[in-house]
C-alpha cells in the first residue's frame, strides 16, 4: 500500500537518501528543509505520514507538531519525531507537542521500516 510521506529535514543530502529509500519502498514522498515550508506542505497537501526533524531553522519540529495538531485536527498525518535527542524527557516532549513515535538519529532502516507498516497499518 502506497503511502503519501512528507519529510522535514534541514539535512538536504539527509533528506534525499530518506526519500530515496521510501520511494523504493513504493511510497510517494515530499521533501520540506524548514519547519515552516514542513507546516506549510503539512496544511497544504493530504498525508498519511509525516517525518519530521526536531532541530529544524524558523519553526523547530516540536512547533510544527503541535501547529499542525492545532490545525489539521483530526486531518493531521501520523507524525514522527526525528531526532539525535533520545533521553526519556526528550521523547516525553515530543509526545506533548503531538508526535505518535520517536525516530532516533542515526536512523536505523529497519526502525524506519517499522515505522511505515505502522502508518500502513493506520491507514487501513
Amino acid at each position: 500500500m502506497s503511502l503519501k510521506i512528507l519529510l522535514v529535514d534541514d539535512n538536504v543530502d539527509s533528506c534525499e537518501l530518506f526519500a530515496l529509500l521510501l520511494e523504493r519502498m513504493g511510497h510517494a514522498v515530499q521533501s520540506a528543509h524548514t519547519g515552516d515550508e514542513g507546516l506549510s506542505q503539512l496544511e497544504s497537501g493530504a498525508f498519511d505520514l509525516a517525518i519530521i526533524d526536531i532541530g529544524l531553522p524558523v519553526l523547530d519540529g516540536l512547533q510544527v507538531a503541535a501547529r499542525a495538531r492545532e490545525t489539521l485536527g483530526p486531518r493531521t498525518p501520523r507524525l514522527v519525531a526525528m531526532t539525535g535527542h533520545v533521553r526519556a524527557e526528550d521523547v516525553e516532549a515530543s509526545r506533548h507537542a503531538g508526535f505518535d513515535e520517536h525516530l532516533p538519529k542515526p536512523v536505523d532502516p529497519s526502525l524506519l521500516a517499522g515505522i511505515v507498516q505502522r502508518a500502513e497499518a493506520a491507514r487501513g
